[in-house]
């Protein structure tokens, strides 16, 4: 291997190990034993710093006892890697670093003081590579670190060998990590004359908005734009930086204007800033058009100036041997955007943004030697019948984890209700990534239970039960009533409804017990749960016995609901609920027979008070009681794809027509409708409904393939049916 194929292998596996991932083999053995040691020393302390009450003095032991022997190695003159003299040291500054901090975990604070203060083993910065000029500032940071930790304080972070001039990259995320921390436990004063401190302020949400624009206003006074061959002013790069952080954690600002003046002072004095573009991006998406803040068009503005992020970025990749200046930022404010419900005002736009965030992902993830999840492999999950969620070996420094499982969580919303996405199991795989790199369960058990019951819609009813009962109820059984109903609905699949009846049962207790305490998303929770007893009383006793429990449910939402005033999105407002409730014993007076007072409980429902708002499923009542097309019409301007107002259109619609044979019209449009429910609705290509009244129109016009395939979906999609819809239980 050539000396500058050996460089470039080496570099890439130091970008590696910046970001915190696995490096890959360098074929140099030796060199691949120290960079595995020092992997291992990071993934163990990112844990630690997760799980303090753990006792890791085996881990450090064992991690000494190995670099020790490579030490002792690399102490001799004879071992050489290249004829590079500053990369022989390399793996004996990294084996320094290593026994420093192992000796600093072990509580050994001389040995660990000993090594850490070397100065014999630094590197000369002088014609280093951009790669190893990061990478010696992690060893230096590291360094730095910890030799403040064992003297308890913290020298000046001024004339450290240039490792606070600026911040480290998001891509450089263990580099970022030290940094921080040495911030966070050791902050500066903010001053203007000192960027990091700035930061600082920044970081630990001290400094105020009025301070952050006089900072900056004292730099840009002061610099013109560059010329030609001269890059733009670093300070004022540094400070954008700092102020697209600033924008990213703070929910409030109140000046606007001022700031959009400051903008445009940037942009005159900068020719094509990243930096700037993406603190822009923040800005006009986060805090305009709202309030005093408004600003004309800020939505737009926001698009634009992502588009400039991405189109600088990609100039820079093309212009650097096809490598992002900070990939990771990338990736972050594509997070940002998609996230943001406002700022794309077309679908499309947002889901052609949706798609290069995968791409990108995936190209990340490649690049760095991550595990990425893929639709291929939660289809082999589904054979195996394990689930195969790595989150306890992908560990990663928090920052980037948070960017990483927002960007996953992003995608798997954005198309949530997109057919192709379910059918092919990317909605799984989208939350699988997102988990994986999720080492905390505790701050993420929305997330589990997204998957569970991501798993329950897709009919991998036994997976969901085995990862709900193993990743989240029997750890934290206290924690998510929303989990104990999707158990319920799960075991209503089974043929015998009395466990599922149980869960019901205990869970009601358990908050009846905890009433005071409830959040109102409990509260919901509660009730929904409740209605799901009533529906398996139903079924396993009978309608009477459901309807004599009514005036249960009636209470209940009387001492959940009648004192709460607090504000809610329509379809979780207390008169929603309400409503629902009165038509749910509507469909129960159906069943019964008692069309009179399923008739009463319907007007019960359309007269609930305070509820100015339109409810499709007073159509669908209607439409059943009085056998009304039209109804069911009426829900289809709103909603093409209702799947329930499909449902009762297509059973009067047979009901109407002796022959579906005939060239009819209403067969035509059903036909038309059904197929368009099952490619563009997840509810309706889940129904069996839907797929029964398909596999008549096919077995009518004489199409036996389709009518085999209709029929073979409706009896599988019946199979894994439970007692509700799964949405009952997802707030």
């Amino acid at each position: 291997m050539t000396q500058e194929k050996i460089h470039d292998v080496i570099e890439r596996a130091l970008e590696l190990i910046l970001l915190g991932s696995q490096p890959r083999k360098t074929n140099d053995l030796l060199m691949d034993q120290v960079l595995d040691l020092y992997y291992r020393l990071h993934f163990h302390i990112l844990i630690l710093n997760d799980s303090n009450n753990q006792d890791y003095n085996n881990v450090f032991s064992v991690i000494l006892s190995e670099t020790m022997r490579l030490f002792d190695e690399f102490s001799h003159d004879t071992v050489t890697i290249t004829n590079d003299s500053k990369l022989n040291q390399l793996p004996r500054i990294i084996l320094t670093n290593i026994l420093g901090i192992c000796h600093f975990y072990l509580n050994q604070p001389k040995q660990s003081f000993d090594y850490l203060s070397d100065t014999n083993r630094n590197i000369d910065s002088k014609g280093l590579t951009r790669i190893f000029l990061r990478f010696k500032r992690l060893l230096d940071l590291e360094k730095f670190y910890y030799l403040s930790k064992l003297q308890k304080n913290t020298s000046s972070t001024n004339n450290n060998d240039g490792i606070f001039n600026d911040i480290p990259l998001r891509t450089d995320s263990m580099s970022l990590f030290y940094f921080n921390r040495i911030l966070l436990d050791y902050p500066l004063k903010v001053s203007t004359n000192n960027l990091i401190s700035v930061y600082n302020g920044v970081l630990n949400t001290t400094i105020k908005e009025s301070q952050l624009l006089e900072v900056g206003h004292s730099i840009i006074k002061n610099i013109e734009f560059p010329q030609a061959n001269q890059s733009n002013d670093h300070k004022l790069e540094l400070f954008f930086e700092i102020l697209g952080d600033f924008f990213e954690k703070t929910d409030n600002i109140t000046k606007g204007k001022d700031w959009e003046a400051f903008f445009i002072a940037g942009y005159e004095k900068t020719f094509h800033s990243i930096s700037i573009s993406y603190a822009a991006t923040i800005f006009y998406g986060k805090f305009t058009d709202t309030g005093t803040n408004t600003i004309h068009d800020g939505k737009k503005r926001s698009e634009l100036s992502f588009v400039n992020f991405l189109t600088y970025n990609k100039k820079y990749y093309e212009l650097n041997e096809r490598k992002y200046l900070d990939i990771v930022a990338i990736i972050n404010l594509y997070k940002f955007v998609l996230g943001n419900t406002t700022i794309f005002s077309k679908e499309e736009t947002k889901r052609k943004y949706s798609l290069q965030l995968y791409d990108l992902l995936c190209d990340f993830y490649e690049y760095y030697n991550l595990e990425l999840i893929t639709a291929a492999t939660t289809h082999q999950e589904d054979e195996v019948g394990e689930l195969k969620l790595r989150s306890e070996y992908i560990v990663l420094p928090v920052l980037l984890s948070l960017i990483l499982i927002s960007s996953w969580r992003s995608l798997y919303f954005i198309f949530f209700n997109d057919v192709d996405s379910f059918i092919s199991k990317t909605l799984l795989a989208y939350l699988g990534n997102a988990i994986s790199v999720s080492s905390a369960i505790e701050s993420n058990l929305d997330l589990y239970f997204e998957y569970a019951y991501c798993l329950a819609r897709q009919q991998c009813t036994t997976s969901s039960i085995k990862f709900l009962k193993t990743k989240i109820l029997n750890k934290y059984p206290e924690h998510s009533y929303s989990s104990w109903h999707l158990l319920c609905l799960l075991e209503s699949v089974q043929e015998n409804k009395e466990n599922s009846f149980k869960i019901a049962c205990s869970v009601l207790e358990a908050m009846k017990e905890e009433q005071n305490k409830l959040t109102y998303r409990d509260k919901w929770q509660f009730m929904q749960l409740k209605l799901t007893q009533l529906s398996l009383v139903h079924e396993m006793f009978g309608v009477k016995d459901a309807l004599e429990m009514l005036p249960e449910v009636f209470e209940l939402y009387s001492s959940l609901f009648n004192d709460d005033h607090s504000k809610h999105s329509i379809k979780h407002s207390k008169e929603y609920l309400l409503q629902y409730i009165w038509l749910f014993t509507a469909n129960l007076y159906i069943k019964d027979g008692s069309v009179q007072d399923a008739k009463e409980a319907v007007k019960e429902s359309e007269a609930v008070e305070g509820a100015d708002f339109k409810n499709l499923n007073h159509n669908i009542a209607k439409g059943y009681l009085k056998k009304s097309l039209d109804e069911f019409e009426a829900c289809f301007y709103h909603d093409p794809v209702n799947t329930e107002a499909l449902i009762g259109f297509a059973e009067l619609a047979f009901e109407t027509v002796e022959d579906a044979k005939c060239d009819n019209s209403l067969i035509a449009n059903l036909y038309l409708r059904l197929e368009t429910c099952i490619k563009k609705s997840i509810a309706g290509y889940i129904s069996p409904e839907i797929w029964w009244y398909l596999s008549k129109i096919y077995e009518k016009y004489d199409d036996p393939l389709s009518y085999e395939n209709a029929l073979w979906n409706c009896v599988k999609f019946e199979e894994e049916r439970p007692i509700r819809e799964l949405d009952f239980c997802k707030y």
